[in-house]
């Protein structure tokens, strides 16, 4: 399952996923995929990407995990 996994940075506004060559798309298998978590956070700081999430997909979309970071976070969770 782990090998299903893909890390990828999606825009928490238009849902758009980031590709380092063009910016953003629609489409999560032309997206960046990078080696892990930390790795897509050091691309939002180092990229200044404004309202962008880290999204953890696996094979299947019911399985897929949303990290919210910075301003995409609820303002209404603690």
């Amino acid at each position: 399952m782990l090998n299903d996994m893909r890390v990828l940075i999606q825009n928490c506004d238009t849902m758009q996923y980031f590709t380092a060559e063009r910016g953003w798309t629609r489409s999560p298998e032309e997206a960046t995929d990078f080696e892990g978590t930390m790795a897509a956070t050091q691309a939002i700081r180092r990229c200044e990407l404004r309202r962008a999430q880290i999204v953890l997909k696996f094979g299947r979309p019911e399985f897929d995990i949303v990290l919210q970071t910075g301003e995409c976070k609820d303002p209404q969770r603690n």
